[in-house]
C-alpha cells in the first residue's frame, strides 16, 4: 500500500489509548500520559529529554513547579528555578532566584540575585545578591550582599551593608 496523507483534520479529539497521546483539536492542545491537556503541550509523569530545552516567554525564564506564577507582565527579564521562585511578582526587572520561595512575593526590585531556601522572600530592595537561606528576608533596604543563614533578614532601611555568617545584620534597620 503506497498512499500519501497531506493533511488530516482533527476538529474535536484523537486519542490513543485514552491517555497514552491526545490531540485535543478543539482547543489546540496535546497531551502525554493525561486525558486532558490543560496547555498546548500537558506532559503528566517524569520524561527526559536528550539535547536542549529552550523555555521563554519572550521575557522571562521560569522552571519548577509554580515559579513565576502570578508575575505580572511588567515583571521583566528574570529568571526563576524552583518552587514558587519569583512568585507574585508586580513591576520588578532583571532579578536572577534560584531556590524554594526565592525572591517570593517581590512588589518591586531590579537587578538583585538571590540563591537559597526563602532567599530575598518579600525583598522590596534593588542591586541586592544573597546567598542562603532566609537571606535578606523581608527586607527593603538596597545595595546589600548577605551571605549565610538568616544574614540581613528583616534589614528595613539599610542601604550597602555587607552581612557574612550566620544572622549577621539581623534586623538592621538603618545602616549605611
Amino acid at each position: 500500500l503506497n498512499a500519501t496523507v497531506k493533511e488530516i483534520a482533527i476538529t474535536e479529539q484523537l486519542s490513543f489509548d485514552n491517555s497514552t497521546l491526545v490531540i485535543d483539536g478543539e482547543n489546540n492542545r496535546v497531551g502525554i500520559g493525561t486525558a486532558s491537556p490543560s496547555y498546548k503541550l500537558s506532559v503528566s509523569d517524569d520524561m527526559s529529554v536528550s539535547g536542549r530545552v529552550h523555555i521563554d516567554d519572550g521575557t522571562n525564564t521560569f522552571v519548577g513547579h509554580l515559579a513565576g506564577s502570578n508575575t505580572t507582565n511588567t515583571s521583566a527579564n528574570s529568571t526563576a528555578l524552583g518552587y514558587l521562585s519569583l512568585w507574585k511578582n508586580i513591576s520588578s526587572a532583571n532579578n536572577t532566584a534560584i531556590g524554594f520561595y526565592s525572591m517570593r512575593e517581590r512588589t518591586n526590585g531590579e537587578n538583585n540575585i538571590a540563591i537559597g531556601y526563602y532567599s530575598q522572600y518579600n525583598n522590596q530592595g534593588n542591586n541586592s545578591l544573597s546567598l542562603g537561606d532566609f537571606t535578606l528576608f523581608a527586607t527593603t533596604g538596597w545595595d546589600n550582599v548577605a551571605f549565610g543563614y538568616s544574614a540581613m533578614r528583616f534589614t528595613t532601611t539599610g542601604r550597602r551593608n555587607v552581612g557574612i555568617g550566620s544572622e549577621s545584620l539581623i534586623n538592621n534597620s538603618t545602616g549605611q
